[in-house]
């Protein structure tokens, strides 16, 4: 094209600008985002050494149950006419559910 004085029109042929920073917001979002995910990640962590605590817990009652039961086992034989046979087998029975819950 022409410039007003009648000469050629030099094209302005600089390289292309560089990229705008990214606005605060988007920074500021971003490492809201960031610290959102850490936040997550350590949520699962914790929760994961809670159930493995809790299974533990768990297993520990299930085998101090059983223990209780062999000790009531060779402790306590009485008559099987008896209301202490009865209160036994009810307990047994307990015991014997708090196993089976446990494993």
């Amino acid at each position: 094209p022409m410039s007003k004085k009648g000469g050629a029109r030099q094209t302005n042929k600089k390289s292309p600008l560089p990229p705008l920073p990214a606005p605060p917001a988007a920074i500021s979002a971003c490492a809201a985002y960031e610290r959102k995910k850490q936040r997550a990640k350590d949520a699962r962590v914790k929760l994961n050494d809670s159930i493995e605590r809790l299974a533990v817990a768990i297993s520990l009652g299930g085998t101090q149950s059983r223990e209780r039961g062999n000790q009531l086992t060779s402790i306590l034989s009485p008559p099987p006419t008896s209301k202490l046979a009865e209160l036994r087998a009810e307990t047994m029975q307990i015991i014997a559910d708090c196993e089976h819950s446990s494993e």
